[in-house]
Protein backbone atom coordinates (compact mmCIF):
# COMPACT_ATOMS: atom_id res chain seq x y z
CA UNK A 1 0.00 0.00 0.00
CA UNK A 2 1.32 3.53 -1.46
CA UNK A 3 2.44 6.37 0.85
CA UNK A 4 -0.52 8.15 -1.06
CA UNK A 5 -3.17 5.47 -1.01
CA UNK A 6 -2.49 5.56 3.35
CA UNK A 7 -2.94 9.34 3.01
CA UNK A 8 -6.50 8.93 0.95
CA UNK A 9 -10.20 10.47 2.86
CA UNK A 10 -11.27 6.87 2.42
CA UNK A 11 -8.47 5.20 4.53
CA UNK A 12 -8.38 7.71 7.01
CA UNK A 13 -12.43 7.67 7.52
CA UNK A 14 -11.96 3.88 8.10
CA UNK A 15 -9.52 4.57 10.79
CA UNK A 16 -12.13 6.71 12.53
CA UNK A 17 -14.59 4.56 12.06
CA UNK A 18 -13.11 0.98 13.32
CA UNK A 19 -12.11 3.28 16.16
CA UNK A 20 -15.13 4.47 16.88
CA UNK A 21 -16.76 1.32 16.22
CA UNK A 22 -14.91 -0.32 18.99
CA UNK A 23 -15.49 2.15 20.97
CA UNK A 24 -18.98 1.76 20.57
CA UNK A 25 -18.72 -2.15 21.01
CA UNK A 26 -16.29 -1.67 24.71
CA UNK A 27 -18.97 1.13 25.71
CA UNK A 28 -22.47 -1.05 25.01
CA UNK A 29 -20.87 -4.39 27.01
CA UNK A 30 -19.39 -1.42 29.78
CA UNK A 31 -20.78 0.94 30.59
CA UNK A 32 -24.59 1.03 32.54
CA UNK A 33 -26.05 1.30 35.67
CA UNK A 34 -25.90 -2.12 37.39
CA UNK A 35 -22.32 -2.64 36.85
CA UNK A 36 -18.74 -0.78 37.08
CA UNK A 37 -16.06 -1.07 33.92
CA UNK A 38 -14.38 -3.25 36.09
CA UNK A 39 -17.20 -5.87 36.52
CA UNK A 40 -17.98 -5.84 33.36
CA UNK A 41 -14.77 -6.54 32.20
CA UNK A 42 -14.50 -9.52 34.60
CA UNK A 43 -17.76 -10.76 33.40
CA UNK A 44 -16.69 -10.55 30.02
CA UNK A 45 -13.59 -12.13 30.59
CA UNK A 46 -15.02 -15.10 32.51
CA UNK A 47 -17.31 -16.07 29.52
CA UNK A 48 -20.85 -16.72 29.30
CA UNK A 49 -20.61 -20.62 31.33
CA UNK A 50 -21.76 -19.46 34.55
CA UNK A 51 -24.82 -18.21 35.87
CA UNK A 52 -23.02 -15.64 37.91
CA UNK A 53 -25.55 -12.44 37.66
CA UNK A 54 -22.88 -10.25 36.19
CA UNK A 55 -22.31 -12.98 33.95
CA UNK A 56 -25.81 -13.13 33.29
CA UNK A 57 -25.97 -9.53 32.62
CA UNK A 58 -23.26 -8.71 29.89
CA UNK A 59 -23.31 -12.06 27.93
CA UNK A 60 -27.63 -12.67 27.57
CA UNK A 61 -28.12 -8.37 28.15
CA UNK A 62 -25.84 -5.93 27.06
CA UNK A 63 -23.53 -8.11 24.39
CA UNK A 64 -26.28 -8.91 22.44
CA UNK A 65 -28.17 -5.31 22.53
CA UNK A 66 -24.67 -3.87 21.43
CA UNK A 67 -24.24 -6.10 18.36
CA UNK A 68 -28.10 -5.97 17.03
CA UNK A 69 -27.54 -2.05 17.24
CA UNK A 70 -24.20 -2.35 15.58
CA UNK A 71 -25.61 -4.62 12.38
CA UNK A 72 -28.92 -2.93 12.23
CA UNK A 73 -26.90 0.05 11.84
CA UNK A 74 -24.72 -1.27 9.25
CA UNK A 75 -27.55 -2.67 7.24
CA UNK A 76 -29.44 0.08 7.14
CA UNK A 77 -26.43 2.47 6.00
CA UNK A 78 -25.65 0.38 3.02
CA UNK A 79 -28.89 -0.28 2.22
CA UNK A 80 -29.83 3.49 2.01
CA UNK A 81 -26.42 3.99 0.09
CA UNK A 82 -27.29 0.85 -2.27
CA UNK A 83 -30.95 2.55 -2.78
CA UNK A 84 -29.79 6.45 -3.60
CA UNK A 85 -27.16 4.74 -5.87
CA UNK A 86 -29.64 2.88 -7.65
CA UNK A 87 -32.28 5.61 -8.17
CA UNK A 88 -29.44 8.06 -8.55
CA UNK A 89 -31.63 10.38 -6.01
CA UNK A 90 -30.27 11.67 -2.35
CA UNK A 91 -33.55 10.91 -1.08
CA UNK A 92 -34.43 7.79 -1.89
CA UNK A 93 -34.16 5.30 1.60
CA UNK A 94 -35.63 2.35 2.94
CA UNK A 95 -37.51 4.07 5.43
CA UNK A 96 -38.90 6.97 2.75
CA UNK A 97 -39.71 4.69 0.13
CA UNK A 98 -41.58 2.47 2.40
CA UNK A 99 -39.45 -0.37 1.88
CA UNK A 100 -38.88 -0.28 6.09
CA UNK A 101 -42.80 0.12 6.73
CA UNK A 102 -43.39 -2.85 4.56
CA UNK A 103 -41.34 -5.11 6.81
CA UNK A 104 -43.01 -3.86 9.55
CA UNK A 105 -46.50 -4.45 8.43
CA UNK A 106 -45.92 -8.01 7.83
CA UNK A 107 -43.96 -8.06 11.20
CA UNK A 108 -46.81 -6.43 12.49
CA UNK A 109 -49.82 -9.04 11.11
CA UNK A 110 -47.19 -12.10 11.92
CA UNK A 111 -47.76 -11.12 15.27
CA UNK A 112 -50.91 -9.51 15.60
CA UNK A 113 -52.41 -13.09 13.70
CA UNK A 114 -50.59 -15.13 16.03
CA UNK A 115 -48.35 -16.39 13.15
CA UNK A 116 -44.94 -16.78 16.00
CA UNK A 117 -47.27 -18.67 18.47
CA UNK A 118 -48.13 -21.10 15.71
CA UNK A 119 -45.25 -21.70 13.47
CA UNK A 120 -42.48 -20.31 15.31
CA UNK A 121 -39.74 -17.60 15.82
CA UNK A 122 -38.70 -17.62 12.11
CA UNK A 123 -42.06 -16.80 10.85
CA UNK A 124 -41.44 -12.97 12.03
CA UNK A 125 -37.87 -12.35 9.99
CA UNK A 126 -39.76 -13.91 7.40
CA UNK A 127 -42.97 -12.34 6.91
CA UNK A 128 -41.12 -9.31 7.55
CA UNK A 129 -38.86 -9.78 4.72
CA UNK A 130 -42.39 -10.85 2.56
CA UNK A 131 -43.55 -7.32 3.64
CA UNK A 132 -40.69 -5.40 2.45
CA UNK A 133 -40.13 -7.46 -0.44
CA UNK A 134 -43.60 -6.58 -1.86
CA UNK A 135 -42.82 -2.97 -1.27
CA UNK A 136 -39.67 -3.07 -3.41
CA UNK A 137 -41.41 -5.22 -5.88
CA UNK A 138 -43.33 -2.31 -6.35
CA UNK A 139 -40.71 0.50 -6.84
CA UNK A 140 -39.63 -2.37 -9.75
CA UNK A 141 -42.64 -2.88 -11.31
CA UNK A 142 -43.73 1.09 -11.38
CA UNK A 143 -40.44 1.41 -13.09
CA UNK A 144 -40.99 -0.67 -15.48
CA UNK A 145 -44.30 -0.02 -15.85
CA UNK A 146 -43.41 3.75 -16.62
CA UNK A 147 -40.40 2.55 -19.03
CA UNK A 148 -42.38 0.67 -20.69
CA UNK A 149 -45.10 4.29 -20.95
CA UNK A 150 -42.29 6.49 -21.95
CA UNK A 151 -39.15 5.58 -23.39
CA UNK A 152 -37.57 8.57 -22.05
CA UNK A 153 -38.03 7.44 -18.63
CA UNK A 154 -35.46 6.67 -16.16
CA UNK A 155 -35.43 5.84 -12.63
CA UNK A 156 -34.09 8.46 -10.71
CA UNK A 157 -36.90 10.61 -11.83
CA UNK A 158 -38.49 12.18 -8.42
CA UNK A 159 -41.62 11.28 -9.38
CA UNK A 160 -40.50 7.49 -8.40
CA UNK A 161 -39.52 9.01 -4.79
CA UNK A 162 -42.43 10.25 -4.21
CA UNK A 163 -44.47 7.61 -5.43
CA UNK A 164 -42.25 5.82 -2.66
CA UNK A 165 -42.92 8.38 -0.22
CA UNK A 166 -46.82 7.66 -1.05
CA UNK A 167 -46.45 3.93 -0.71
CA UNK A 168 -44.80 4.54 2.64
CA UNK A 169 -47.64 6.54 3.96
CA UNK A 170 -49.82 4.11 2.61
CA UNK A 171 -48.21 0.89 4.48
CA UNK A 172 -47.78 3.25 7.14
CA UNK A 173 -51.82 3.75 7.38
CA UNK A 174 -52.02 0.07 7.48
CA UNK A 175 -49.42 -0.35 9.92
CA UNK A 176 -51.80 2.28 12.31
CA UNK A 177 -54.59 0.50 11.32
CA UNK A 178 -52.89 -3.13 12.37
CA UNK A 179 -51.97 -1.52 15.76
CA UNK A 180 -55.62 -0.49 16.48
CA UNK A 181 -57.07 -3.88 15.80
CA UNK A 182 -54.30 -5.80 17.86
CA UNK A 183 -55.97 -5.20 20.72
CA UNK A 184 -54.38 -7.34 23.90
CA UNK A 185 -50.97 -7.59 21.24
CA UNK A 186 -50.82 -3.73 21.10
CA UNK A 187 -47.79 -3.57 23.04
CA UNK A 188 -45.72 -6.17 20.70
CA UNK A 189 -46.93 -4.20 17.45
CA UNK A 190 -46.07 -1.15 18.71
CA UNK A 191 -42.75 -1.49 19.03
CA UNK A 192 -42.93 -1.69 15.10
CA UNK A 193 -43.91 1.71 15.03
CA UNK A 194 -41.27 3.16 17.18
CA UNK A 195 -38.03 0.94 16.61
CA UNK A 196 -36.58 -0.55 20.05
CA UNK A 197 -33.30 -2.78 20.45
CA UNK A 198 -34.48 -4.85 23.23
CA UNK A 199 -33.32 -7.92 24.64
CA UNK A 200 -32.74 -10.81 22.37
CA UNK A 201 -31.30 -14.19 22.22
CA UNK A 202 -28.37 -15.49 20.83
CA UNK A 203 -31.13 -17.66 18.58
CA UNK A 204 -33.34 -14.16 17.47
CA UNK A 205 -30.03 -12.21 16.54
CA UNK A 206 -28.21 -15.69 14.64
CA UNK A 207 -31.44 -15.11 12.43
CA UNK A 208 -31.15 -11.11 12.39
CA UNK A 209 -27.49 -11.79 11.61
CA UNK A 210 -27.83 -14.58 8.54
CA UNK A 211 -30.46 -11.81 6.87
CA UNK A 212 -27.92 -9.35 7.37
CA UNK A 213 -24.75 -10.77 6.01
CA UNK A 214 -26.50 -11.99 2.97
CA UNK A 215 -27.86 -8.48 2.43
CA UNK A 216 -24.31 -6.66 2.71
CA UNK A 217 -22.79 -10.00 1.31
CA UNK A 218 -25.21 -9.20 -2.05
CA UNK A 219 -24.92 -5.55 -1.87
CA UNK A 220 -20.79 -5.53 -1.94
CA UNK A 221 -20.86 -8.06 -4.63
CA UNK A 222 -23.25 -5.59 -6.77
CA UNK A 223 -21.55 -2.54 -5.52
CA UNK A 224 -19.57 -2.00 -9.31
CA UNK A 225 -22.43 -2.58 -11.28
CA UNK A 226 -24.28 0.02 -9.95
CA UNK A 227 -21.47 2.52 -9.25
CA UNK A 228 -21.66 2.05 -13.47
CA UNK A 229 -25.60 2.29 -13.59
CA UNK A 230 -24.70 5.75 -11.59
CA UNK A 231 -23.73 7.18 -15.27
CA UNK A 232 -26.40 6.24 -17.04
CA UNK A 233 -28.21 3.36 -18.18
CA UNK A 234 -27.15 3.43 -21.98
CA UNK A 235 -23.71 3.35 -20.37
CA UNK A 236 -24.34 0.57 -18.33
CA UNK A 237 -25.83 -1.11 -20.47
CA UNK A 238 -22.66 -0.69 -23.26
CA UNK A 239 -20.26 -1.90 -20.00
CA UNK A 240 -22.23 -4.98 -20.35
CA UNK A 241 -24.20 -4.13 -17.03
CA UNK A 242 -27.49 -6.18 -17.03
CA UNK A 243 -29.75 -3.82 -15.50
CA UNK A 244 -33.05 -5.19 -14.84
CA UNK A 245 -31.31 -8.27 -13.16
CA UNK A 246 -28.95 -5.88 -11.23
CA UNK A 247 -32.11 -3.52 -9.65
CA UNK A 248 -34.13 -6.60 -9.25
CA UNK A 249 -30.88 -8.25 -7.36
CA UNK A 250 -30.35 -5.03 -5.34
CA UNK A 251 -33.92 -4.46 -4.43
CA UNK A 252 -34.26 -7.98 -3.10
CA UNK A 253 -30.86 -7.57 -1.33
CA UNK A 254 -32.35 -4.94 0.68
CA UNK A 255 -35.49 -6.31 1.37
CA UNK A 256 -34.13 -9.08 3.06
CA UNK A 257 -31.76 -6.95 4.99
CA UNK A 258 -34.39 -4.67 6.16
CA UNK A 259 -36.55 -7.14 6.75
CA UNK A 260 -33.99 -8.71 8.92
CA UNK A 261 -33.61 -5.97 11.24
CA UNK A 262 -37.49 -4.85 11.03
CA UNK A 263 -38.19 -8.48 12.32
CA UNK A 264 -36.09 -7.87 15.54
CA UNK A 265 -35.43 -3.81 16.17
CA UNK A 266 -38.64 -2.43 14.37
CA UNK A 267 -38.73 0.55 11.99
CA UNK A 268 -35.44 3.02 12.65
CA UNK A 269 -35.87 5.88 10.80
CA UNK A 270 -32.81 8.41 8.97
CA UNK A 271 -29.65 6.08 9.53
CA UNK A 272 -30.03 4.77 5.86
CA UNK A 273 -30.55 8.33 4.20
CA UNK A 274 -27.89 10.48 6.30
CA UNK A 275 -25.27 8.23 6.26
CA UNK A 276 -24.43 8.21 2.94
CA UNK A 277 -25.17 11.82 3.05
CA UNK A 278 -22.34 12.30 5.55
CA UNK A 279 -19.86 9.98 3.92
CA UNK A 280 -20.12 11.36 -0.04
CA UNK A 281 -18.55 14.36 0.00
CA UNK A 282 -15.97 13.06 2.07
CA UNK A 283 -14.81 10.53 -0.44
CA UNK A 284 -14.75 12.27 -4.06
CA UNK A 285 -13.21 10.29 -6.73
CA UNK A 286 -13.38 7.05 -4.21
CA UNK A 287 -16.98 6.24 -4.60
CA UNK A 288 -16.25 2.55 -4.97
CA UNK A 289 -15.63 2.93 -0.87
CA UNK A 290 -19.11 4.56 -0.28
CA UNK A 291 -20.85 0.94 0.27
CA UNK A 292 -18.12 0.17 3.00
CA UNK A 293 -18.09 3.38 4.91
CA UNK A 294 -21.24 3.61 5.21
CA UNK A 295 -21.29 0.22 6.59
CA UNK A 296 -18.93 0.92 9.34
CA UNK A 297 -20.37 4.57 9.93
CA UNK A 298 -24.06 3.28 10.13
CA UNK A 299 -22.87 0.48 12.34
CA UNK A 300 -21.19 2.76 14.95
CA UNK A 301 -23.69 5.75 14.74
CA UNK A 302 -26.60 3.39 15.90
CA UNK A 303 -24.49 1.96 18.62
CA UNK A 304 -23.90 5.05 19.73
CA UNK A 305 -27.16 6.13 19.42
CA UNK A 306 -28.16 2.70 21.61
CA UNK A 307 -25.93 3.80 23.95
CA UNK A 308 -27.65 7.21 24.33
CA UNK A 309 -30.73 5.71 24.52
CA UNK A 310 -29.79 3.73 27.69
CA UNK A 311 -28.55 7.05 29.87
CA UNK A 312 -31.41 9.29 29.55
CA UNK A 313 -33.77 9.72 32.51
CA UNK A 314 -35.83 7.06 31.13
CA UNK A 315 -34.38 4.55 28.38
CA UNK A 316 -35.63 5.63 25.37
CA UNK A 317 -36.39 3.60 22.19
CA UNK A 318 -33.50 4.31 19.40
CA UNK A 319 -36.28 5.10 17.00
CA UNK A 320 -36.81 8.05 18.81
CA UNK A 321 -33.30 8.97 19.31
CA UNK A 322 -32.84 8.53 15.71
CA UNK A 323 -35.95 10.42 14.46
CA UNK A 324 -34.89 13.24 17.15
CA UNK A 325 -31.19 13.39 15.91
CA UNK A 326 -31.63 12.45 12.42
CA UNK A 327 -34.22 14.87 11.63
CA UNK A 328 -32.58 17.79 13.50
CA UNK A 329 -28.99 17.08 11.29
CA UNK A 330 -30.95 17.19 7.89
CA UNK A 331 -33.41 20.20 8.80
CA UNK A 332 -29.92 21.34 9.83
CA UNK A 333 -27.55 20.03 6.19
CA UNK A 334 -30.55 21.38 4.51
CA UNK A 335 -30.41 25.27 5.73
CA UNK A 336 -26.65 25.02 5.49
CA UNK A 337 -27.29 24.19 2.06
CA UNK A 338 -29.80 26.46 1.39
CA UNK A 339 -27.67 29.71 2.79
CA UNK A 340 -24.51 28.41 0.46
CA UNK A 341 -26.72 28.74 -1.97
CA UNK A 342 -26.70 24.82 -3.37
Amino acid sequence: MTEERLGSSSVRLRRRGWWALVACLIGGVCLGRELTIVDSLTALMSGPVDSNAHQLIIWWVRLPQILAALLAGGVLSISGAAMQQLLRNELADPYLVGVASGGGLGAALALTLGLVDTLGLWALPLSSFLGALCASLWIELSTRYREAQDIHYSPHSSHLVLSGVALNLFLSALLTLTLSLSEERLGGVWRWLIGHIEVLTWGELSLMAIGGVICISLLLYLQRDIELMCGGEELAWTLGVNVKRVRFLTLVSVSIGVGAVVSFCGIIGFVGLLIPHFVRPRIIGESHHLFSLSLLYGAWVLGGCHLLSLFSPSPLPIGVVTGVLGGAVFLFMLTRRSSAGE
